[in-house]
């Protein structure tokens, strides 16, 4: 995320106001976590989600209208729980993708000496659609829907940008769709 002169401008302007955030994190940043830590199944994500809510929290001060420590605590959790909605939502569409295609979410991202193929989990169709896609779409299709990984995750790991990994995914999950429809 990247952050506009305005919103710089609004952060310098707002130094009480960013302190005020400092505390609240000092003081509820562990149950934070705790809570999110509550509802995802992995300790990363809980920790992702903990710092997009205090990132979002520091970008929008300036908009909150919290005039006490109770009130601006309410905004920040307001923000925790969009943040878990709107993972859950992306979470459903990726499970509704893999549904699709036939990928089990149990699925191991084979090896660099291994192939997709040789996993029996994985139908025929599938099988025969991945077998024509690129090794290195193949490669981020499986690390995205398989190994859950984020796009930033799988740029740092295969040494790309992650405007690449992303059209990498979108373009394997459309020739994917393609191909398996073919076959049906």
């Amino acid at each position: 995320m990247s952050t506009t002169t305005a919103e710089v401008r609004s952060l310098r302007a707002s130094s009480g106001d960013l302190a005020r955030i400092e505390a609240l994190y000092r003081t509820a940043a562990a149950d934070v976590l705790r809570w999110f830590r509550s509802r995802v199944p992995d300790l990363d994500v809980a920790t992702d989600l903990l710092s997009e809510t205090f990132a979002q929290a520091v970008v929008g001060i300036g908009r909150c209208r919290a005039t006490t420590d109770d009130e601006l605590a309410a905004w920040m959790w307001g923000i925790a729980r969009n943040l878990l909605r709107r993972y859950y939502r992306a979470q459903r569409v990726e499970r509704s993708a893999r549904d699709r295609i036939g990928m089990a979410a149990e699925l191991s991202t084979p090896g660099p000496d291994e192939h997709p193929q040789a996993d029996p989990r994985i139908g025929a169709v599938l099988r025969a659609a991945l077998d024509d896609l690129t090794a290195e779409t193949r490669t981020c299709v499986q690390l995205r829907l398989v190994d859950e990984l984020s796009y930033e995750a799988i740029a740092r790991q295969l040494e790309c940008s992650e405007a690449v990994v992303r059209q990498r995914v979108s373009r394997g999950l459309r020739r994917l769709a393609v191909l398996m429809e073919i076959e049906r």
